[in-house]
């Protein structure tokens, strides 16, 4: 959520910060081995981003 928020604040528009916390949501959970499953690690790893910036202001900044 801190990454999401500092990359808000400096260096792209508020409609574009979903989008870069599922990448690092999908990052973070294929840094943590082991990686036995590909699809479970981007499920997890979109939920998570999803979480750090919340669905329902995601979705809102994003149709803006």
């Amino acid at each position: 959520m801190g990454l999401t928020q500092a990359v808000k604040g400096f260096f792209v528009e508020s409609r574009w910060v979903p989008l870069i916390a599922i990448v690092l949501g999908i990052g973070g959970a294929f840094a943590i081995p082991p990686v036995q499953h590909y699809g479970q690690e981007i499920l997890e790893g979109v939920i998570s981003g999803l979480v750090a910036v919340g669905l329902y202001s995601s979705t809102k900044n994003t149709m803006k």
